[in-house]
C-alpha cells in the first residue's frame, strides 16, 4: 500500500520527503506538536540557502584572490629578472666583470628553472 505525491511517498506509516521544506500536511502535524515549530523550519530552510549562496561568493572571491597572488607573483618576478639583466648589462658595459656576474647568474637560473618548470607543466598535461 503505497501513495505518492509531489516530492512525498508513505509507505504504511513512515512518509518520506524530498526538498528543504515538508509538505503541508506535515507542517500542520508539526503545528500539532509546537505552534511555532513550522516558522522554524521556515527559517532553517531559508537560511540554509543563504548559508549557500555565502559559500558560492566565498569560493568565487578565494579563486579570485588566488589568481590575483599568481599574476602579481609572476610580473614582480619578471620585473626583478629585468632589473637583474639590465643591471648586468650595464656593469659588462662598465668593465665589472665580476659584479656583472654575480647579477647576472640569477637571471640566467630564473630564465632556466621557468623553462624546466614551462616545459615539466606541459608534459604532465598531456599525460
Amino acid at each position: 500500500m503505497e501513495k505518492k505525491g509531489a516530492g512525498v511517498s508513505q509507505v504504511g506509516l513512515a512518509t518520506q520527503y524530498k526538498g528543504p521544506v515538508p509538505s503541508p500536511k506535515m507542517m500542520e502535524a508539526f503545528k500539532a506538536v509546537s505552534p511555532d515549530l513550522p516558522d522554524r523550519i521556515m527559517k532553517l530552510a531559508e537560511n540554509a540557502d543563504k548559508r549557500r549562496t555565502m559559500e558560492i561568493e566565498n569560493q568565487r572571491l578565494a579563486i579570485k584572490g588566488v589568481n590575483t597572488s599568481t599574476i602579481l607573483g609572476q610580473v614582480f618576478t619578471f620585473v626583478l629578472a629585468l632589473v637583474l639583466f639590465a643591471l648586468t648589462i650595464t656593469l659588462v658595459l662598465c668593465g665589472q666583470i665580476t659584479a656583472a656576474a654575480v647579477s647576472g647568474i640569477p637571471v640566467v637560473a630564473w630564465f632556466i628553472i621557468v623553462t624546466i618548470f614551462r616545459n615539466f607543466g606541459n608534459s604532465e598535461k598531456k599525460k
